[in-house]
């Protein structure tokens, strides 16, 4: 894989909790030699709608948005691994977007390219974000060939 790859994840609020830090920083820290992963943060408001218009805001050119909301489309840790895979070739940018407490606006929704979920359970903000940046890792270790997944 080469280092130009670069995964953003915009998420609405911050994490507070100690363990979730350090697991979320030790994923980023796995994913270094594959990727740049970059986080930005959204002041959570509890009105999708202002955050939505805040985290469209910090879109750019070459981002592919991707919305995550329970009610998109489930994909295996493989099916990941492919549609990453594609978006790198392309040149894209995956921009994972994580809303706040209410969810993600109808706006963003339409906005994004794709919208999928992590699963069809509820995950706390706090875990989704760290449940991302495993499956994202996961996907790497799945496009290289390497041992993780199996």
């Amino acid at each position: 894989m080469d280092m130009a790859y670069r995964v953003k994840v915009i998420a609405v609020g911050k994490i507070k909790q100690r363990f979730y830090k350090d697991a979320i920083n030790e994923y980023i820290k796995r994913l270094s030699p594959f990727c740049k992963v970059y986080v930005e943060e959204i002041e959570e408001l509890g009105d999708p709608v202002k955050e939505g218009d805040n985290i469209l805001r910090s879109i750019e050119g070459k981002d592919y948005l991707i919305a995550l909301d329970e009610r998109g489309e489930v994909l295996s840790s493989t099916e990941l691994a492919k549609k990453l895979e594609v978006l790198f070739l392309r040149g894209k940018v995956p921009a994972f977007i994580l809303g706040g407490v209410r969810g993600i606006s109808e706006k963003v929704r339409e906005c994004s390219f794709e919208v999928w979920s992590l699963s069809k359970l509820t995950f706390t903000h706090e875990l989704a974000r760290l449940v991302l940046l495993e499956q994202i890792y996961r996907a790497f270790k799945i496009m290289k060939g390497e041992p993780y997944h199996y």
